[in-house]
């Protein structure tokens, strides 16, 4: 039975809420504390989410707020599903909200180069002793890519307590580990405090439960056609995009700004990192109220009056007005739609056509060597998209330069007895003995793997066929 809890303060994780119940309680081993709070005793407690609690645990925090709000304001949920699809975003805040099913869809906040621990403002830490006679651990300075109390205008700074580790459980109150006194140092770079601002207000917004996200989409259709586009508007050149944008941050981000492959799959909505997220659309100009209200469908006031209007003249119920122009929207979309995908078949045949030439150029370096002594290597359509690069499935559209790379597609055999027409004549050149060694080493292949090649190495080289016959 749990006689004393200690209430939430403002901004304050929930672990840190647990930490201090254990420090004012007097336990002395953690578990004496775990078992009353925890379902699973053994469990490390969670400094960015929250364990499933006991009964007697969560009727007392209910008692403060209820659990919905706790999780979202105390935890650093938002952080990890905001940009999240629906069905996936609701199932890890449901898994929370109640206290069971499978933790294994919660996705990974995204690494920085070095080891993350709980961090703290020295200001805060000061105010937070005149206020309350203890500081604690604010959830807006554990976020990724976050380094500044955006109150103080000041770096925050590492405790010696790790979000991460194999240690033993344990509870590490803030008011055991943050200096008393400790000189703050300030930030003079306005940028980033702006970036620290901007990441927090869409880190504190509401979370959107209800409407589908698709943040790539929405970051890509921000990007400027004009600047980072080719003429017929199929391709953009993300190396332009990402020199800009590793430009813009060059003076405070060094280590943590996404590379053009990552880039890439942020475009295309492949990574949901709320800070990788926040840190692009920063760049790209793009508000805080357009990056939170993503996928929302608000009617504005203006909308609301008309639709007032009409429904007086014809005697109908708003909601039938409503569905009326829904219906009238969804046919303009279908038109333009179809009017779009007839324009694109026609810039992809542009580009199908300026792309073949690279693309037999490419499967020709592949298939016959890059110079006399270059191993040969296997056309594939992933090979030929990654030597181009090219985004995934692109070539998917573009039948001309597939039908291309399906000529010089081959069998396992095939290929196997191509590798050893080079390897006997790569042995012979160096003037080394022809031997199995030297074959096993050049091709790595086993004698299982030659003596499948043998019958497409007859037909096409009959001395090199006899060579490696005779060296079995």
């Amino acid at each position: 039975m749990i006689a004393y809890f200690p209430r939430l303060f403002e901004d304050e994780l929930i672990y840190s809420l647990f930490a201090r119940f254990y420090s004012d309680t007097g336990f002395l081993v953690y578990r004496d504390a775990a078992e009353l709070l925890f379902q699973n005793p053994y469990y490390r407690p969670s400094i960015e989410l929250i364990n499933n609690l006991t009964v007697d645990a969560t009727e007392l925090l209910e008692k403060q707020m209820p659990l919905e709000q706790i999780i979202e304001k105390h935890t650093m949920l938002p952080a990890y599903i905001r940009f999240m699809q629906k069905e996936r975003r609701n199932a890890v805040y449901q898994t929370l909200v109640h206290q069971g099913g499978n933790k294994n869809i919660f996705p990974k906040i995204a690494k920085t180069n070095e080891k993350r621990y709980l961090r703290y403002c020295p200001l805060c830490s000061e105010a937070d002793r005149q206020k309350h006679g203890t500081t604690y651990w604010h959830r807006a300075h554990q976020l990724v890519g976050v380094n500044i109390c955006v109150k103080h205008q000041v770096y925050l700074q590492n405790s010696d307590v790790a979000i991460s580790g194999s240690g033993s459980p344990d509870f590490f109150n803030a008011e055991q580990f943050v200096p008393e006194q400790e000189q703050p140092r300030r930030c003079y770079n306005h940028k980033e405090l702006e970036l620290a601002e901007y990441i927090i207000k869409v880190f504190d917004a509401p979370l959107n439960l209800k409407n589908e996200i698709r943040i790539g989409e929405f970051l890509s259709s921000r990007v400027p056609a004009d600047k980072y586009y080719s003429d017929s508007g199929a391709q953009r050149d993300v190396q332009l995009l990402h020199n800009e944008y590793a430009g813009f941050y060059k003076d405070f981000l060094s280590d943590n700004i996404l590379n053009p492959v990552q880039l890439q799959k942020l475009l295309c909505g492949k990574r949901l990192s709320m800070y990788e997220i926040c840190q692009f659309a920063f760049f790209l100009g793009i508000s805080t109220e357009d990056l939170i209200n993503v996928g929302s469908e608000k009617i504005d006031s203006k909308r609301c009056q008309i639709y007032e209007a009409v429904s007086r003249k014809l005697g109908i119920d708003i909601e039938t007005v409503q569905r009326i122009d829904d219906a009238i929207a969804e046919q303009e979309r279908l038109m333009q739609f179809r009017h779009v995908k007839s324009k694109r078949s026609e810039v992809w045949n542009v580009m199908d056509a300026e792309l073949l030439p690279k693309v037999k150029e490419v499967c020709s370096t592949l298939y016959n060597g890059d110079g006399e002594r270059s191993r040969p290597a296997k056309v594939g359509v992933q090979t030929v998209q990654r030597m181009l690069g090219l985004p995934d499935k692109r070539l998917d559209k573009l039948p001309m330069s597939r039908d291309e790379i399906n000529k010089w597609m081959e069998t396992q055999a095939h290929y196997w007895a191509r590798e050893l027409v080079w390897a006997v004549k790569e042995i012979e050149d160096e003037g080394q003995p022809l031997n199995w060694k030297h074959v096993r080493v050049l091709t790595n292949l086993r004698k299982s793997n030659v003596e499948v090649a043998l019958s497409e190495l007859k037909p096409m080289d009959e001395r090199v066929f006899q060579i490696v016959k005779g060296l079995l």
